[in-house]
């Protein structure tokens, strides 16, 4: 139920294929209609995880469904719900999984849904580490005190050559066939077969029919947008043959680029009249306050170098940490879609003491959401003028490109943070024991104390939705470009604590003199 600690899932969802309602017919009289399972996967995203057990078993990949999604670069833990599913069916299917295990069967009532979460927790080991603990210490308590700027991540953006932001103000000015051909867009480092066909069908040398039969599953999206243009069909047509969960993550995508971009060019440590913030519904609690009682039981495992790993807790309210679309037919939902507008006060002069940055939120664009009513509005409209966008004019015909919005907090406080530093001697070895490796009964990772590299092991908790690359960049005052991407796809700067102490420690100085 709501509240309790859960790991994160997936959801099963009734399907209306002939597989669903051959297993309804057959499903035993009195058992509960979805099956609840863990899932493990590494090297996977959860979509295409969930693909490949649909896949093997025969079905539908919508009979399953899920809390959150979770990121391929990563060891994962989350719940799954599958609709009629027998749990024998998932058991034989064990030696056949590569990178995946599944296990804990139990019925229940109910399915998963996108956003029945709080958070994550995550655990996460760094390499090569050239800082004391000391040091780690004191960036890990600044953290844990003060926050970090709650920016979208990278991953929201997308790994192709075109950030997701580019395709969806694209489709927001209904230009569809620039859209599909930036979709198509091959990375300029992509050594992939089929992105050297997509480079040959982009240059004219062949048609779409002929590009479509040459790609693979590995180009899925692209496969079916070319062979939706090689029958004939027009770009907006064609790009209504991707899922609904691909078409609005592009939309999606765009508010959440504006969003970094207004959040960045904010300069006040303080709250400001005029600005957004949320209250608790009994009114005797800060917004803030109920954030920084917000934690969970779930755990997490990753050995790489400054990369993440989010261990799904199972249950109606876990944590997650990344939310990226699916191909569901419920509208993609984020932790700010739990901040109702009945919450959203706008501060009043002489009411600015009584709120802190953490109640501050910002909306993403939408025509369901209100603006602060002070400058801050106006970049708004400003940044959306510059992709040729009007901030007033965010509803569509087409459903999935209009912009509802939905509102953020700017300023997330991880709870459960902890960390310390280890010595060991083999570069390649793994640095933290996983779930699966425990489960499967190998030996304890014991570390060199004499060793000549130094590690570092980072955990925390995070209301879902936010990204804990952006919490870990905090920690380790590092741009994102040190993950392996650069900034720019989201706008945000080297660090992201600067803005909100900047002032206060002017002030300081002044007083000194």
């Amino acid at each position: 139920g709501k509240g309790e600690p859960c790991e994160t899932f997936i959801a099963v969802q009734r399907g209306r294929g002939r597989d669903t309602r051959r297993s309804q017919s057959s499903w035993p009289e009195g058992r509960p209609q979805y099956l609840k399972f863990v899932l493990y996967k590494q090297n996977k995203d959860t979509m295409n995880a969930v693909s490949v057990i649909a896949r093997l078993l025969k079905m539908n990949p919508k009979r399953f469904t899920y809390a959150g999604v979770k990121d391929r670069r990563a060891e994962t833990v989350q719940e799954i719900t599958a609709f009629a599913v027998p749990a024998q069916r998932l058991s034989e299917l064990y030696s056949r999984l590569q990178g995946m295990a599944v296990g804990n069967f139990r019925y229940c009532d109910s399915a998963l849904k996108l956003g029945d979460l709080q958070g994550n927790h995550f655990s996460i080991v760094l390499r090569n580490v050239t800082a004391d603990e000391t040091v780690i210490q004191r960036a890990l308590r600044s953290v844990a005190k003060h926050g970090f700027v709650n920016y979208y991540g990278l991953q929201r953006f997308g790994n192709s050559e075109v950030a997701t932001h580019h395709v969806g103000a694209a489709l927001l000015r209904g230009e569809w066939e620039t859209a599909v051909r930036l979709i198509l867009q091959p990375s300029k480092d992509d050594t992939r077969p089929g992105a050297a066909i997509l480079r040959q069908y982009l240059a004219g040398d062949i048609d779409a029919q002929i590009a479509a039969s040459k790609l693979t599953s590995q180009e899925y999206n692209e496969r079916t947008l070319l062979q939706a243009l090689g029958q004939g069909l027009g770009s907006l047509n064609a790009f209504d043959r991707l899922s609904r969960g691909m078409r609005i993550m592009y939309v999606h995508g765009y508010q959440s680029y504006v969003w970094n971009r207004v959040a960045l060019l904010l300069a006040s440590d303080r709250v400001l009249e005029g600005d957004l913030v949320v209250v608790a519904s009994s009114g005797d609690q800060s917004a803030g306050e109920q954030q920084a009682a917000t934690s969970v039981s779930s755990s997490s495992s990753t050995t790489s170098q400054a990369q993440e790993s989010g261990h799904k807790s199972n249950g109606k309210k876990g944590k997650e940490e990344q939310q990226v679309a699916v191909d569901d037919d419920d509208e993609l939902k984020d932790e700010e879609s739990e901040l109702k507008a009945e919450c959203i006060k706008v501060v009043a002069k002489g009411e600015e003491h009584l709120y802190s940055l953490h109640d501050v939120v910002l909306p993403t664009p939408g025509h369901s959401v209100q603006y602060p009513k002070n400058e801050i509005a106006n970049l708004y409209g400003e940044l959306m003028a510059e992709d040729g966008l009007d901030v007033a004019q965010c509803e569509r015909s087409q459903k999935d490109f209009s912009l509802r919005g939905n509102y953020r907090r700017l300023v997330v406080i991880p709870n459960d943070v902890s960390g310390h530093t280890f010595r060991y001697d083999d570069p390649n070895m793994d640095l933290q024991q996983h779930d699966w490796n425990a489960l499967s009964g190998r030996l304890p990772i014991v570390h060199n104390k004499d060793g000549p590299f130094t590690g570092a092991t980072i955990r925390f908790s995070l209301p879902c939705g936010s990204y804990a690359t952006m919490c870990l960049r905090e920690i380790m005052r590092t741009p994102s470009s040190t993950f392996g991407a650069e900034d720019t796809h989201m706008m945000v700067p080297a660090t992201t604590t600067d803005w909100l102490v900047r002032d206060r420690l002017d002030r300081q100085a002044d007083n000194r003199n």
